[in-house]
């Protein structure tokens, strides 16, 4: 088992079990990482298995030869949000693209987490200053917005807040490299 600043390495947390975050999750297990899915829909672990095969599908047109079995072993479904909190090194925020709604999963994951737990937001759109308003240890906050598909089209556009530390941003650019994804550092939200 790997270690970083004392979190396993090898895990990562996946808020959303949609396309966008099954996406994530295929991603980081191709890499090797583990990737535990959290989603409070009472469907997402089906959601998930609907998105999983053509998800791999898409990777077997890159590369024929991927490892379905390593990607299968690699994902953990069903986790509730304690359990993809604990010892994790990211969480891979990919909910629906509401303020309120992504406001109080961070207020959560803060609880939940070590404050040293990169809390990584996908949206599009909404700024990591806004969505980590009720946060208090906002110094770990950042947006990690994918290209589309994240799994398919490794490449990551990596941005914090006023309030992101230096040292998160680097940490971050590192974990999303060693989980095979270009990520490129942009300067303003």
């Amino acid at each position: 088992m790997r270690f970083f600043f004392g979190f396993k390495m090898d895990k990562i947390g996946i808020c959303g079990a949609g396309l966008i975050g099954a996406s994530w999750a295929i991603g980081f297990a191709n890499a090797g990482f583990t990737s535990f899915v959290y989603d409070n829909n009472v469907n997402s672990v089906e959601n998930f298995n609907k998105y999983f095969n053509d998800l791999l599908q898409d990777l077997k047109i890159i590369n024929p030869n991927i490892n379905e079995d390593k990607i299968k072993n690699n994902i953990k479904l069903n986790c509730t949000i304690e359990q993809i909190c604990e010892d994790t090194i990211l969480i891979q925020e990919s909910i629906v693209e509401d303020l309120k709604k992504k406001q109080y999963l961070y207020k959560e994951l803060d609880r939940l987490t070590s404050k040293d737990t990169i809390l990584a937001s996908s949206s599009s759109y909404l700024v990591i200053s806004k969505i980590s308003e009720l946060v208090e240890y906002k110094h770990r906050c950042i947006n990690a917005h994918p290209a589309l598909p994240p799994h398919v089209v490794p490449f990551v556009e990596v941005t914090g807040s006023e309030n992101t530390s230096e040292e998160i941003i680097n940490k971050a650019l590192n974990i999303y490299k060693k989980a095979n994804y270009a990520a490129i550092l942009l300067k303003k939200e």
